[in-house]
């Protein structure tokens, strides 16, 4: 059971009584109480945030089992950590410990016949997306899809190895590729190490189509289909109009709007026509409001979503759905490093955003896995903003940005 499964049971079941019942024997599962067992079940964060709580007790008690005690709570990072002590040298442990303390668990104790072994075959794979149909997390895990690959441009670091991360965790085999082979090879070993599912690293340049073709090639080649296009390559930095220069402004418009396209096209062109496809396009809010040192991503990814619009209408025939997500300040960003996130973050400036708080890289991969989900079948030709409502009452301070750059570019002079 495990340090956790102990220390819970004991909590769980110290001093309560449980529910009333008329006095004599109890037998569940039509067996003689000295066989009656117990067991510990725990319904983690993310199916306690899905409410799928009641569905686990009623698959349960259609077995005829016994539910003696429950309880939620908060687990405990000191308990956690002794639980998955075999584990701490693995990649994945941090985000294995974010994970577990991410919500509330419930805990549940059910007795019953042989309720031990019952539970191992009720409750399925320990690796969900492998896990057959009929069990509980064959059943009700979240699956982007059994056998599906995603390719996505700018996986090697930042959201696009969230993405990469969640998806796998989902089901997912994965394509990440950006210029820095590299970078990308290194995140691809330690993704697969965390995930279980494979992860084909690529260099590409999305700017060069002829980059793009070969990869996309290599991949088919590999998983002789790609279900999911996530273009996440994207380059930005703080800067006034007056002082951009124009190869400066070509070359954001050439990696972001142009890259988009290049990548998208191929995609459509070898695999997406006849087969159907989900394109998700990372674009932002700049636009929304004349975002001040920002024409240049602004007008990007402004053209972005127009262009998600116009290939939704002309691809939709085809099954190809497309949509944008625009995140608002994610934390743990090269962009939150860059555009200003700690100067906002010392300055209180989170405060005014109706969530009063920054994103984060999980809930924008979250975000993105919904549309690239069978959730959102009917979804098409729109933007998602994940901001947090920041577009809609942060400060757009020309002076303030405008001395933000100045000290920046004197402290690199």
């Amino acid at each position: 059971m495990g340090s956790l499964g102990r220390c819970l049971a004991r909590s769980l079941l110290r001093g309560q009584p449980g529910p009333s019942r008329p006095p004599g024997p109890r037998c569940y599962g039509s067996a003689p109480p000295e066989l009656q067992e117990k067991t510990l079940v725990l319904v983690k964060p993310d199916a306690v945030q899905r409410r799928l709580v009641g569905t686990v007790i009623q698959r349960f008690e259609r077995r005829g089992f016994k539910l003696v005690a429950m309880k939620m709570l908060q687990a405990d990072q000191g308990l956690l950590d002794k639980h998955y002590q075999q584990l701490r040298q693995k990649p994945f442990y941090p985000a294995l410990l974010a994970y577990m303390t991410s919500g509330p668990l419930v805990a549940m104790v059910w007795e019953g016949y042989n309720v031990v072994r019952s539970t191992r075959a009720m409750v399925g794979d320990t690796n969900s997306a492998a896990a057959a149909a009929g069990t509980i997390r064959g059943d009700l895990s979240m699956h982007v899809s059994r056998g599906q690959v995603a390719f996505i441009t700018g996986g090697g670091s930042g959201i696009g190895f969230r993405v990469a991360e969640i998806f796998m965790r989902h089901g997912c085999r994965t394509v990440i590729a950006s210029r820095n082979l590299q970078r990308v090879s290194e995140a691809s070993k330690k993704l697969e190490a965390a995930t279980g599912q494979q992860c084909l690293p690529l260099s590409i340049d999305v700017r060069q189509p002829q980059t793009i073709v070969a990869a996309v090639d290599e991949a088919l080649k590999e998983f002789k289909r790609i279900d999911i296009l996530i273009n996440g390559a994207a380059g930005n930095f703080l800067c006034p109009a007056a002082a951009l220069s124009f190869n400066a402004f070509k070359t954001v418009i050439d990696i972001d709007t142009i890259g988009t396209f290049n990548t998208s096209k191929v995609l459509f062109e070898k695999y997406f026509r006849d087969h159907g496809g989900i394109i998700v396009n990372i674009t932002a809010t700049l636009s929304y409001r004349g975002q001040a040192l920002q024409v240049h991503a602004g007008a990007a990814k402004a053209a972005i979503d127009a262009m998600t619009r116009h290939l939704a209408v002309e691809w939709g025939p085809n099954n190809v759905r497309v949509n944008s997500l625009a995140p608002g300040p994610i934390t743990g960003t090269e962009g939150y490093r860059r555009l200003g996130g700690k100067f906002a973050e010392a300055a209180s400036q989170f405060d005014m955003i109706p969530l009063q708080r920054a994103g984060n890289k999980t809930e924008i991969a979250h975000s993105t896995l919904y549309l690239a989900s069978p959730l959102s079948s009917y979804v098409t030709g729109t933007t998602l903003v994940v901001d947090g409502g920041s577009w809609l009452t942060s400060a757009n301070n020309f002076p303030a940005l405008l001395d933000f750059w100045a000290a920046g570019t004197n402290k690199n002079q």
